[in-house]
Protein backbone atom coordinates (compact mmCIF):
# COMPACT_ATOMS: atom_id res chain seq x y z
CA UNK A 1 0.00 0.00 0.00
CA UNK A 2 1.27 3.52 -0.61
CA UNK A 3 3.08 5.17 2.07
CA UNK A 4 1.06 7.36 4.43
CA UNK A 5 3.07 9.92 4.45
CA UNK A 6 3.45 10.49 0.92
CA UNK A 7 -0.33 11.07 -0.28
CA UNK A 8 -1.15 12.51 -3.06
CA UNK A 9 -1.89 16.40 -3.61
CA UNK A 10 -5.76 16.26 -4.98
CA UNK A 11 -6.67 18.82 -7.76
CA UNK A 12 -9.75 19.15 -10.36
CA UNK A 13 -7.60 19.58 -13.50
CA UNK A 14 -5.64 16.05 -14.22
CA UNK A 15 -2.29 18.23 -15.92
CA UNK A 16 -2.27 20.42 -13.05
CA UNK A 17 -2.61 17.04 -10.38
CA UNK A 18 0.30 15.26 -12.59
CA UNK A 19 2.60 18.03 -12.81
CA UNK A 20 2.19 18.44 -9.09
CA UNK A 21 3.42 15.04 -8.38
CA UNK A 22 6.22 15.11 -10.63
CA UNK A 23 7.43 18.17 -8.55
CA UNK A 24 6.97 16.38 -5.55
CA UNK A 25 9.67 13.78 -7.03
CA UNK A 26 12.00 16.21 -8.25
CA UNK A 27 11.73 17.82 -4.42
CA UNK A 28 9.62 18.46 -1.99
CA UNK A 29 11.44 22.55 -1.94
CA UNK A 30 9.76 23.67 -5.01
CA UNK A 31 6.33 25.38 -4.58
CA UNK A 32 3.61 24.15 -7.56
CA UNK A 33 2.16 27.11 -7.11
CA UNK A 34 4.61 29.39 -8.52
CA UNK A 35 6.02 26.68 -10.97
CA UNK A 36 2.46 26.03 -12.36
CA UNK A 37 0.89 28.94 -12.40
CA UNK A 38 2.60 30.99 -13.80
CA UNK A 39 -0.37 31.95 -17.50
CA UNK A 40 -3.57 33.44 -17.84
CA UNK A 41 -3.33 31.82 -21.31
CA UNK A 42 -6.87 30.77 -22.61
CA UNK A 43 -5.61 27.70 -25.18
CA UNK A 44 -8.61 28.80 -26.90
CA UNK A 45 -8.70 29.42 -30.53
CA UNK A 46 -11.88 30.47 -32.78
CA UNK A 47 -12.62 29.80 -36.46
CA UNK A 48 -16.34 30.92 -37.41
CA UNK A 49 -19.19 30.37 -34.95
CA UNK A 50 -17.07 27.52 -33.14
CA UNK A 51 -14.56 28.08 -30.40
CA UNK A 52 -12.42 25.05 -29.59
CA UNK A 53 -9.51 24.28 -27.01
CA UNK A 54 -5.80 23.10 -27.67
CA UNK A 55 -3.82 21.81 -25.04
CA UNK A 56 -3.01 23.23 -21.76
CA UNK A 57 0.44 21.52 -21.50
CA UNK A 58 2.08 23.72 -23.87
CA UNK A 59 0.72 27.04 -21.45
CA UNK A 60 1.91 24.48 -18.39
CA UNK A 61 5.23 24.10 -19.78
CA UNK A 62 6.26 27.65 -20.56
CA UNK A 63 4.88 28.10 -16.72
CA UNK A 64 7.47 26.04 -15.81
CA UNK A 65 10.53 26.84 -17.78
CA UNK A 66 10.04 30.22 -16.73
CA UNK A 67 10.64 28.91 -12.95
CA UNK A 68 13.56 26.39 -14.01
CA UNK A 69 11.76 22.89 -15.41
CA UNK A 70 12.11 21.58 -18.45
CA UNK A 71 9.08 19.48 -19.23
CA UNK A 72 9.58 16.52 -21.93
CA UNK A 73 6.68 15.26 -23.51
CA UNK A 74 7.30 11.98 -26.07
CA UNK A 75 4.75 10.20 -28.19
CA UNK A 76 3.25 6.73 -26.39
CA UNK A 77 3.51 3.60 -29.27
CA UNK A 78 5.37 1.59 -26.80
CA UNK A 79 5.59 1.02 -23.00
CA UNK A 80 9.42 0.28 -23.20
CA UNK A 81 10.27 3.72 -22.87
CA UNK A 82 8.24 4.07 -20.38
CA UNK A 83 9.47 1.14 -18.45
CA UNK A 84 13.01 2.30 -18.90
CA UNK A 85 11.99 5.80 -17.14
CA UNK A 86 10.24 3.55 -14.30
CA UNK A 87 13.27 1.34 -13.55
CA UNK A 88 15.40 4.28 -13.06
CA UNK A 89 13.51 5.46 -10.62
CA UNK A 90 11.91 8.06 -12.12
CA UNK A 91 8.29 9.46 -11.72
CA UNK A 92 6.61 9.83 -14.96
CA UNK A 93 2.93 11.12 -16.28
CA UNK A 94 1.09 9.73 -19.21
CA UNK A 95 -1.97 10.14 -20.90
CA UNK A 96 -4.28 7.71 -20.73
CA UNK A 97 -7.62 6.34 -22.13
CA UNK A 98 -10.36 6.49 -19.63
CA UNK A 99 -12.37 3.87 -21.34
CA UNK A 100 -9.44 1.60 -20.05
CA UNK A 101 -9.21 2.66 -16.76
CA UNK A 102 -10.92 0.81 -14.60
CA UNK A 103 -11.08 2.40 -11.64
CA UNK A 104 -12.58 5.52 -13.95
CA UNK A 105 -16.29 5.23 -13.08
CA UNK A 106 -16.93 8.36 -14.79
CA UNK A 107 -16.03 7.07 -18.59
CA UNK A 108 -14.97 3.28 -18.05
CA UNK A 109 -16.09 1.39 -20.79
CA UNK A 110 -18.05 4.37 -22.10
CA UNK A 111 -15.86 6.91 -23.43
CA UNK A 112 -12.50 7.56 -25.06
CA UNK A 113 -11.08 10.40 -23.12
CA UNK A 114 -7.28 11.19 -22.22
CA UNK A 115 -6.43 12.03 -18.72
CA UNK A 116 -3.60 12.57 -17.04
CA UNK A 117 -1.78 10.08 -14.16
CA UNK A 118 1.15 9.20 -12.68
CA UNK A 119 3.50 6.11 -12.38
CA UNK A 120 6.55 5.73 -10.29
CA UNK A 121 7.30 3.12 -8.19
CA UNK A 122 7.98 -0.29 -10.48
CA UNK A 123 8.68 -3.60 -8.86
CA UNK A 124 9.71 -5.96 -10.89
CA UNK A 125 9.11 -8.63 -8.66
CA UNK A 126 5.46 -8.40 -9.07
CA UNK A 127 5.55 -5.85 -12.41
CA UNK A 128 3.13 -3.90 -11.17
CA UNK A 129 3.72 0.18 -10.63
CA UNK A 130 2.49 2.70 -8.59
CA UNK A 131 -0.24 4.58 -10.25
CA UNK A 132 -1.24 8.17 -8.60
CA UNK A 133 -4.80 9.59 -10.04
CA UNK A 134 -4.76 12.77 -8.26
CA UNK A 135 -8.07 14.36 -9.66
CA UNK A 136 -10.72 14.56 -6.56
CA UNK A 137 -13.51 13.51 -8.49
CA UNK A 138 -11.86 9.93 -8.82
CA UNK A 139 -9.03 9.70 -6.44
CA UNK A 140 -6.86 6.29 -7.10
CA UNK A 141 -3.52 6.02 -5.68
CA UNK A 142 -2.39 1.54 -5.70
CA UNK A 143 -0.52 -1.05 -7.43
CA UNK A 144 -1.37 -2.33 -11.04
CA UNK A 145 0.11 -4.45 -13.39
CA UNK A 146 1.75 -2.61 -15.76
CA UNK A 147 0.09 -5.05 -18.52
CA UNK A 148 -3.47 -4.22 -16.99
CA UNK A 149 -2.47 -0.56 -17.88
CA UNK A 150 -1.13 -1.25 -21.56
CA UNK A 151 -4.89 -0.77 -23.42
CA UNK A 152 -5.03 2.70 -21.63
CA UNK A 153 -1.53 3.65 -22.87
CA UNK A 154 -1.68 2.06 -26.59
CA UNK A 155 -5.65 2.19 -27.88
CA UNK A 156 -4.07 4.82 -30.30
CA UNK A 157 -5.75 7.93 -29.38
CA UNK A 158 -2.81 10.12 -29.36
CA UNK A 159 -1.27 9.29 -26.08
CA UNK A 160 1.52 10.94 -24.80
CA UNK A 161 4.25 10.20 -21.74
CA UNK A 162 6.14 13.28 -19.75
CA UNK A 163 9.17 13.76 -17.61
CA UNK A 164 10.02 16.63 -15.73
CA UNK A 165 13.52 18.10 -15.12
CA UNK A 166 15.39 21.07 -13.23
CA UNK A 167 17.42 23.01 -15.44
CA UNK A 168 20.92 23.11 -14.61
CA UNK A 169 22.37 26.76 -13.89
CA UNK A 170 19.17 28.45 -15.10
CA UNK A 171 18.12 32.08 -13.73
CA UNK A 172 16.67 32.33 -10.51
CA UNK A 173 13.26 33.72 -10.30
CA UNK A 174 12.78 36.94 -8.80
CA UNK A 175 11.61 40.49 -9.46
CA UNK A 176 13.23 41.09 -12.49
CA UNK A 177 11.53 38.33 -14.18
CA UNK A 178 8.15 39.24 -12.51
CA UNK A 179 8.60 42.71 -14.46
CA UNK A 180 8.96 40.97 -17.33
CA UNK A 181 6.22 38.78 -17.10
CA UNK A 182 3.15 40.88 -15.63
CA UNK A 183 2.68 43.04 -19.14
CA UNK A 184 2.14 38.89 -20.47
CA UNK A 185 -0.44 37.93 -18.23
CA UNK A 186 -2.34 41.35 -18.49
CA UNK A 187 -2.62 40.98 -22.58
CA UNK A 188 -3.43 37.01 -21.85
CA UNK A 189 -6.54 38.32 -19.68
CA UNK A 190 -7.85 41.81 -21.34
CA UNK A 191 -5.64 42.17 -24.56
CA UNK A 192 -6.08 41.39 -28.51
CA UNK A 193 -4.80 37.72 -29.32
CA UNK A 194 -2.97 37.17 -32.45
CA UNK A 195 -5.42 35.82 -34.89
CA UNK A 196 -6.96 33.16 -33.99
CA UNK A 197 -6.48 33.28 -30.15
CA UNK A 198 -8.38 34.76 -27.57
CA UNK A 199 -7.55 36.58 -24.25
CA UNK A 200 -10.32 35.81 -21.38
CA UNK A 201 -12.54 39.42 -22.45
CA UNK A 202 -12.58 38.13 -25.92
CA UNK A 203 -13.36 34.26 -24.90
CA UNK A 204 -16.19 35.88 -22.89
CA UNK A 205 -17.29 38.19 -25.85
CA UNK A 206 -17.17 35.64 -28.51
CA UNK A 207 -19.10 33.31 -25.74
CA UNK A 208 -21.98 35.47 -25.44
CA UNK A 209 -21.75 36.38 -29.09
CA UNK A 210 -22.79 33.00 -30.03
CA UNK A 211 -25.00 31.50 -27.18
CA UNK A 212 -28.13 31.00 -29.77
CA UNK A 213 -25.57 29.01 -31.75
CA UNK A 214 -24.40 27.02 -28.31
CA UNK A 215 -27.83 26.81 -26.80
CA UNK A 216 -30.47 26.95 -29.09
CA UNK A 217 -31.71 24.05 -30.91
CA UNK A 218 -29.67 21.62 -29.57
CA UNK A 219 -31.23 18.20 -28.79
CA UNK A 220 -30.40 14.55 -28.42
CA UNK A 221 -31.56 12.16 -31.04
CA UNK A 222 -31.55 8.62 -31.45
CA UNK A 223 -26.80 8.98 -32.59
CA UNK A 224 -26.45 11.63 -29.80
CA UNK A 225 -26.13 15.34 -29.26
CA UNK A 226 -26.92 17.41 -32.21
CA UNK A 227 -24.48 19.89 -34.05
CA UNK A 228 -25.20 22.33 -31.03
CA UNK A 229 -24.69 20.10 -28.54
CA UNK A 230 -21.28 19.89 -29.83
CA UNK A 231 -20.55 22.81 -29.66
CA UNK A 232 -21.78 23.61 -26.01
CA UNK A 233 -19.01 20.41 -25.26
CA UNK A 234 -16.39 22.44 -27.13
CA UNK A 235 -17.31 25.80 -25.38
CA UNK A 236 -17.43 24.46 -21.61
CA UNK A 237 -14.22 22.49 -22.49
CA UNK A 238 -12.52 25.51 -23.17
CA UNK A 239 -14.40 27.31 -20.49
CA UNK A 240 -13.60 24.60 -17.71
CA UNK A 241 -10.02 24.30 -18.49
CA UNK A 242 -10.15 28.53 -18.52
CA UNK A 243 -11.33 28.12 -14.86
CA UNK A 244 -8.24 25.80 -13.76
CA UNK A 245 -5.98 28.43 -15.56
CA UNK A 246 -7.31 31.43 -13.79
CA UNK A 247 -7.32 29.54 -9.97
CA UNK A 248 -3.71 28.35 -10.77
CA UNK A 249 -2.54 32.45 -11.77
CA UNK A 250 -4.57 33.26 -8.48
CA UNK A 251 -2.24 30.44 -6.63
CA UNK A 252 0.65 32.13 -8.38
CA UNK A 253 -0.06 35.32 -7.03
CA UNK A 254 -0.61 34.43 -3.51
CA UNK A 255 2.93 32.70 -3.57
CA UNK A 256 4.68 35.49 -4.88
CA UNK A 257 3.17 37.47 -1.85
CA UNK A 258 4.27 35.04 0.49
CA UNK A 259 7.69 35.34 -1.06
CA UNK A 260 7.95 38.75 -1.32
CA UNK A 261 5.77 40.52 0.48
CA UNK A 262 4.15 41.96 -2.62
CA UNK A 263 0.71 43.34 -2.50
CA UNK A 264 -0.93 40.56 -4.82
CA UNK A 265 -3.97 40.20 -2.97
CA UNK A 266 -6.19 42.61 -4.83
CA UNK A 267 -5.83 40.51 -8.23
CA UNK A 268 -5.76 37.48 -6.85
CA UNK A 269 -9.05 37.81 -5.26
CA UNK A 270 -10.17 39.23 -8.64
CA UNK A 271 -9.37 35.83 -10.07
CA UNK A 272 -10.96 33.66 -7.72
CA UNK A 273 -14.05 35.47 -8.52
CA UNK A 274 -13.93 35.06 -12.15
CA UNK A 275 -12.67 31.62 -12.09
CA UNK A 276 -16.15 30.86 -10.34
CA UNK A 277 -18.08 32.89 -13.05
CA UNK A 278 -16.56 31.00 -15.49
CA UNK A 279 -17.04 27.64 -14.25
CA UNK A 280 -20.71 28.33 -13.19
CA UNK A 281 -21.42 30.01 -16.70
CA UNK A 282 -19.89 26.50 -18.22
CA UNK A 283 -22.21 24.33 -16.57
CA UNK A 284 -25.01 26.50 -17.32
CA UNK A 285 -24.38 26.16 -20.92
CA UNK A 286 -24.24 22.47 -20.70
CA UNK A 287 -27.68 22.58 -19.15
CA UNK A 288 -28.92 25.26 -21.65
CA UNK A 289 -28.00 22.81 -24.36
CA UNK A 290 -30.05 20.35 -23.84
CA UNK A 291 -33.28 22.12 -22.09
CA UNK A 292 -36.54 22.52 -23.08
CA UNK A 293 -37.14 25.45 -25.25
CA UNK A 294 -38.98 27.09 -23.28
CA UNK A 295 -36.12 27.73 -20.53
CA UNK A 296 -33.06 28.47 -22.91
CA UNK A 297 -33.88 32.10 -22.64
CA UNK A 298 -33.76 31.64 -18.79
CA UNK A 299 -29.99 30.39 -19.52
CA UNK A 300 -28.97 32.40 -21.61
CA UNK A 301 -29.52 35.61 -19.20
CA UNK A 302 -27.85 33.88 -16.46
CA UNK A 303 -24.32 32.52 -18.73
CA UNK A 304 -24.67 36.07 -19.96
CA UNK A 305 -24.63 38.24 -16.70
CA UNK A 306 -21.77 35.61 -14.93
CA UNK A 307 -19.82 36.11 -18.58
CA UNK A 308 -20.34 39.88 -17.84
CA UNK A 309 -19.54 39.32 -14.33
CA UNK A 310 -16.30 37.16 -15.22
CA UNK A 311 -14.77 40.04 -17.19
CA UNK A 312 -15.06 42.95 -14.78
CA UNK A 313 -13.13 40.59 -12.39
CA UNK A 314 -10.24 40.01 -14.92
CA UNK A 315 -10.63 43.81 -15.68
CA UNK A 316 -10.10 44.50 -11.62
CA UNK A 317 -7.15 42.23 -11.80
CA UNK A 318 -5.34 43.54 -15.05
CA UNK A 319 -5.89 46.84 -13.44
CA UNK A 320 -4.51 45.64 -10.02
CA UNK A 321 -1.64 43.88 -11.70
CA UNK A 322 -0.58 46.99 -13.53
CA UNK A 323 -0.06 48.40 -9.79
CA UNK A 324 1.64 45.67 -8.73
CA UNK A 325 4.06 45.82 -11.49
CA UNK A 326 5.10 49.44 -10.51
CA UNK A 327 5.27 48.40 -7.17
CA UNK A 328 8.27 45.33 -8.28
Amino acid sequence: MPDANDSAVLDTSCRHAALMRLLRWLGPEYDPRLALGDTADTRARTSGDRVGFVDLLPALAGSLEIHGFALRRHDLHDVSPVLTALVAGRTVAVDADTFHLAYYYLDYQRVHALHSITLEDFDAATSTVRVVDAVDAVFFDDRVRLADLEPALLSGQGQTWWELNAIEGGEPYGPDQLRRQLPLRVVELVGCGEPGTVSGVELATFIVDHLGEYSGTARRDSEGAGTDGARARSASNVMWNYNHTLRWFACFLRAVADDTRLPTAAAATALDGSAQDWLVARNLIMRAAVSDRSRVHRYVEKISQRLASAVEHLDHCAAALDDLQEAV
